[in-house]
């Protein structure tokens, strides 16, 4: 974890771990096919 001030706030920034990216990346897939079928709609 990271801690950075902006603005006089606190912002806190989180690495993402292996399993992390992985999971995020299929939930791009699965985002991306649904717009796409939204889109044909």
């Amino acid at each position: 974890m990271a801690r950075q001030d902006a603005d006089s706030r606190h912002r806190r920034y989180y690495d993402l771990t292996g399993h992390g990216r992985q999971v995020l990346a299929e939930e791009i897939v699965r985002l991306t096919r649904l717009a796409a079928t939204a889109q044909r709609r």
